[in-house]
């Protein structure tokens, strides 16, 4: 098996996608298939184990700063590390955005493997692919096109397997059902990935003569450091705001919502709270007009929302659908 490893969902997936493309059996273990980004050391060796038992060829891992941290990827012989990006996330678990940072390169510089950093794939050439849009879509692009080399596949026929490639669930996914608006669920959770979804949302929604209209929360338990840069990137893209709970888990949901407010602001865009998550996506998707867009972000392909008194099942993209459906 040859192992890689990528942060980001979307890469893994295309990855993944173009190896079975090109008759190769891969395994996927990140975000859309674990609990645990990154599960402890002994459920990934049995994994990697039963994938290899059963024909397995490659083995794709999205490597989280809690799992390198915590040795959950210790003696595992990497082929390929593929480092995204460092921006402002699980600064709660860290202490601060040194701590964080060393974590990752550390791990790019001490682990065995090819080490691929931003400015290895950011130089090659687009993509002019039909339902990836977007600026963060080329960077997934290109990264996977540089892990896929890296391993010596041929990169004329990575590019066509990649032209072919669909997005993950929840990540920039859209949900259309006849009405004559965009409604877009991504899993948007940090400074950085809220900035990039919004801006790609905002450009459509300009193109297309439209408002964009923004649905999000932040999580409990977690960072607040984030939560007013957040704020401050809802209102610089967007025409109109709903701040939500995501997974308030068991921290109290004003103190969510007014860590969000404090960067929200209040003069030149209009916005509401409202702490139930479906009644907020209702209740975005009534304002939608023709041509707008809609944006709810933060949850993406979770079918679960974490309240103080456990896990309820909850999926946005269902939410939405169905408000869509009531709504026509």
């Amino acid at each position: 098996v040859e192992g890689f490893a990528s942060s980001v969902t979307s890469k893994a997936s295309f990855v993944a996608q173009c190896l079975d493309a090109m008759g190769c059996k891969p395994a996927v273990l990140g975000t859309l298939s674990s609990s645990l980004t990154t599960p402890e050391s002994l459920d990934i060796q049995s994994l990697m184990a039963t994938h290899v038992s059963k024909g397995g060829t490659h083995f794709v891992m999205e490597v989280s700063s809690h799992g390198i941290a915590q040795d959950r990827v210790s003696n595992i012989d990497f082929d390929v590390k593929l480092l995204t990006n460092i921006t402002q996330d699980h600064l709660d678990y860290h202490g601060d955005f040194e701590s964080y940072s060393h974590t990752k390169l550390m791990f790019m510089r001490d682990y065995g493997g090819a080490s691929i950093y931003p400015k290895d794939f950011n130089e090659l050439d687009s993509f002019q692919h039909r339902s990836l849009i977007g600026g963060f879509n080329q960077e997934n692009l290109k990264a996977s096109l540089a892990i896929l080399t890296t391993l010596g596949f041929d990169s004329n026929q990575v590019r066509e397997c990649l032209l072919r490639c669909q997005p993950p669930p929840g990540r920039f996914e859209t949900i259309q059902m006849g009405q004559p608006y965009t409604v877009i669920v991504d899993y948007a959770h940090t400074p950085d990935s809220l900035d990039n979804v919004l801006l790609e949302a905002k450009k459509i929604a300009h193109d297309r003569h439209g408002r964009l209209l923004t649905l999000f929360g932040c999580g409990g338990c977690r960072d607040r450091g984030k939560r007013s840069q957040m704020g401050q990137i809802a209102t610089r893209y967007s025409d109109s705001i709903i701040v939500t709970q995501d997974n308030p888990r068991t921290e109290d949901p004003e103190q969510i919502i007014g860590d969000i407010k404090s960067g929200l602001n209040l003069i030149e865009t209009p916005y509401d709270v409202i702490h139930d998550r479906r009644q907020a996506i209702y209740r975005l998707i009534s304002m939608a007009k023709p041509m707008d867009v809609v944006m709810i972000a933060g949850k993406g392909h979770e079918a679960y929302q974490i309240l103080a008194e456990g896990s309820i099942p909850f999926n946005d993209k269902d939410v939405a659908s169905k408000a869509i459906k009531d709504y026509l």
